[in-house]
């Protein structure tokens, strides 16, 4: 019996530690390819830009989800956005993952629009006055 209750204490707490989230910070672009951000694979490859500045990624590695934002140079900005695709999709707060509220303050509001990626949509959200780019996978 002493054994069912010690089971029950853990369960929780070996479940959360398997939720393994992992935030990165990069002032630029440079900073962000050394430590390999093309490969990881969160943020598709066409709208990772040289000018990228204030780059932030968390990702939950078990459910296969992230939230990302950078900003961009006004000409890459552009290439951005026609690079996506318009969607009918409202903003839905990803599950899984704990997201800073400056993210999501700064999405809420934004169009949303997509990319697909290897048959993975990413949504991504554009603030033009900021040029900022906000991002996520459900």
């Amino acid at each position: 019996m002493k054994l069912i209750k010690y089971i029950f204490w853990i369960l929780p707490f070996l479940f959360i530690s398997c939720l393994e989230q992992v935030e990165s910070k990069y002032d630029n672009y440079q900073e962000a390819t050394n430590d390999n951000l093309e490969t990881r694979g969160w943020i598709p490859k066409e709208i990772i830009l040289p000018s990228m500045t204030e780059i932030y990624l968390r990702t939950n590695i078990d459910i296969n989800t992230c939230v990302f934002s950078y900003k961009l140079s006004s000409e890459d900005l552009k290439k951005v956005k026609d690079k996506l695709t318009s969607t009918n999709y409202e903003f839905i707060e990803p599950r899984g993952i704990k997201i800073p509220s400056w993210w999501l303050k700064g999405v809420y509001g934004l169009k949303v629009k997509a990319i697909l990626e290897e048959d993975d949509w990413i949504y991504i959200a554009v603030n033009e006055r900021q040029n900022q780019i906000y991002g996520w996978r459900n």
